[in-house]
This record gives structure tokens, sequence and C-alpha cells, in this order.
């Protein structure tokens, strides 16, 4: 299965403990410091970014900016199980790339004719996990929900268990799928970091200072931004990262603007921003147009969610984005409840796919997010016996 790796903090401000990426910096959730693995990435940068590396980052964005074209998931699948109810849990409604999965979820579990119940966390630890507690305690009979990790739900995945409740971790950590968990819909989020570096190479001629902006609840996007440390030593030697943000999913609306404007001002000669994901980039986008930067200042992220994409569309700040198919995400998650339904063991070719989107492949209609470049919904509905 394919996993985003994401490390949930046990407290809001709690320093970083057991996350999957080596390269965590001491700073608290919300503090503004260069992080050891920032400093790390400077290193070497003195001789500037090569020929060869600016070419190896072109040709990584050629080929990520590709369309999709071949079917790589499951081809057959058990008879849909019949009356079932499934609770879907997004990290928070309030961020696109948390309630997308989850909105297709539910509508992958229509079409199996399944009850569905969203209960929103609003991005709070404490709500998440009682909304477990909810959702068993209305007898559910599956739970998905999304950025799961283990050792933060222990006692919810002991329970859910006790209770003959399925779990699908969407978007959850590598090490978090079985036997902890049914299965984890997962892309390789390292990978995507490495791209996301590759692409502001190639966008900034291999000469950029950086500020990186991290959500560091999350070992995903922790494992993001261990790639796109990775990707600028490849890539960039010309690359320096000036200066790091954390903040959490409850405060990115809040505080986070201010927290940018004053990074902005401090070091004036960042002209780069790493994004943690989309949702959390629309106020880091707000941030430097508010501060007049717009024109100066680049972002890149990932997601592509469709305020981003208009972003992208407009020349406004955000210049690139690693697209990830939320959607396709979200059948993948009902295909593999079905599985356990069934009594049936996870399907290790389910898949989503990602692509690198800029200004030159925006999706069509304008506003919308990408469509995966393949009919996924049809293949899904093929197999579960619902035509196509």
């Amino acid at each position: 299965m394919k996993v985003m790796k994401f490390c949930m903090l046990v407290a809001i401000g709690a320093a970083i403990v057991g996350c999957g990426s080596s390269s965590s910096s001491s700073t608290s959730a919300g503090g503004t410091a260069t992080s050891a693995a920032a400093t790390s990435a400077q290193s070497g940068s003195s001789s500037g970014t090569t020929a060869a590396q600016l070419a190896a980052a072109k040709a990584a964005v050629a080929q990520a900016s590709a369309p999709i074209t071949t079917w790589k998931g499951p081809t057959s699948a058990p008879t849909p199980a019949k009356n079932k109810f499934v609770v879907a849990i997004p990290c928070s409604d309030a961020a696109a790339g948390c309630k997308r999965p989850m909105d297709a979820f539910q509508q992958a579990a229509h079409l199996l004719g399944w009850k569905t119940l969203n209960i929103d966390p609003q991005g709070n630890l404490q709500m998440w996990k009682a909304a477990f507690a909810t959702a068993i305690r209305l007898h559910a009979n599956g739970i998905a929900t999304i950025g799961g990790t283990t050792p933060v739900f222990a006692q919810q995945l002991a329970a859910a268990k006790k209770a003959g409740v399925t779990v699908i971790n969407v978007s959850g950590a590598k090490v978090d799928g079985p036997p902890a968990w049914f299965a984890n819909i997962y892309q390789n989020n390292y990978n995507e970091g490495i791209l996301e570096a590759a692409f502001l190479t190639a966008q900034s001629g291999g000469k950029a200072n950086i500020l990186l902006t991290t959500d560091s609840e999350y070992d995903s996007i922790l494992e993001w931004r261990t790639g796109f440390l990775a990707g600028l030593k490849k890539y960039c030697s010309g690359c320096k990262v000036i200066t790091e943000i954390r903040y959490t999913l409850e405060d990115f609306q809040t505080t986070l603007p201010q927290k940018v404007q004053a990074a902005l001002e401090a070091h004036p000669n960042i002209n780069w921003i790493w994004g943690s994901y989309d949702a959390g980039s629309v106020p880091v986008v707000q941030a430097v147009q508010q501060a007049g930067l717009t024109g100066k200042v680049q972002l890149v992220s990932v997601n592509g969610d469709p305020e981003n994409l208009g972003f992208i569309a407009k020349g406004q700040v955000e210049s690139g984005t690693v697209a990830n198919c939320l959607e396709w995400e979200g059948y993948a998650a009902v295909d593999e409840l079905n599985r356990a339904f069934n009594n049936q063991p996870e399907d290790p070719n389910e898949f989503y796919g990602s692509k690198l989107i800029t200004k030159a492949n925006l999706p069509q209609p304008s506003g919308q997010p990408w469509d995966c470049d393949i009919d996924f919904r049809a293949q899904y509905k093929k197999i579960w016996g619902l035509g196509s």
C-alpha cells in the first residue's frame, strides 16, 4: 500500500518525538528557527548549482509533469458487502487535503449502498480520538481516517479491534499500516519532496534562499520535508534554507500569516518558500501578497487543491504543486474496506497517482482539482460490478 508519512504530536506545541524524519528541529511547534536539517542543507552551497544538477532537475520536472496513462490499481475485487455503516474522520474539514479524500470515500461508499457519517475533529487531537469512540459507540462496521499515526491512536485502534471495527488509514505514515491498521493508502512522500526540490531548482535556475513552513504534527509532512532537503542536496548546491516556521493545523489560519511576514522582514533575501501542503500554503501566499512581495517570492507545495491551482494560474506566489489524486485515495479506502468485509487481505496493488502541476499543464476547466488523468472511478465501479 502507498502511504503519506504523518507524525502526530501528542500535544499541540510539544517537541517532535519519535518522528520518522531524522532531520527534525528542536524548535517547538509554531516556533521559528533554522533547524539542524536546514543548516545541513546549506552546507556545500558555496560552489553553486552545477550545470549537471540543473539539467537533472529539469529532466525530473519533465517526467513528473507527464500525464498518467496506465491504470496501476487493482483489477479485481470481491462482491460489494451489503448493509454496512462506515465513518469518515478527516484531519480537518477546513483543510482541503483532509476533506477531499474523505468526501470521495463517502461518495464511493454510497455507490456500494453503504451508510456513512463524517465526523470532523477540526484538527484537534482529542476531538480526533473522540471521533473514534463515537464511531465505535454507533456500531460502525468500518472507519477511514486520514493521517493517523499508530502510537498516537494505539488505544483507539485497540478499542476498534475489540469491537470488530475495521480501520483504514488514508495518507498515514509509511510505518502506519498493517497489522495495527487493516490497510494504509500511501504515496511516496519522500520522493515527492525530492521532486519539489527539483522544480524549485529548475524554476530558480539553481539559486534560491528558502523559508520552510512546516506543519510539524504529521510524519507525512516531515517525510516531504526530509525529501525536499535531500532534493536540495541532490539538485541545488546553490540553494540555501534560511529559516523555518513550524505551525499546527489548528493555528495555520490565525498565527501563520504573521509569522511568515515576520520571517520575510527579518530575512529580506528569501525568495522561495516550501509549503507543507496546499491548504496550509493559502495563508502563506496571502502573507506574501500583503507584504507586497508577489513576483519576488515563489512557493512550491503539494496536494493540488483548487484554490492553489488558481494561485498558479494567476501567477500569485505559488508556482508549482505536486498534485495528489486525493479523490482516488478515497475510492481506494472503500475498496480496502470491502475486502476486509469479505474476509480478504488488503490488495498490495492499491495505488493513486500524483503529478507535478505548473502553469504549463494546469487542469481544465479552471478552478477544478486535477482529474488524475485516468478515470479511476470507472475502474473501481468496474471491479465492484457496477459497470463503468
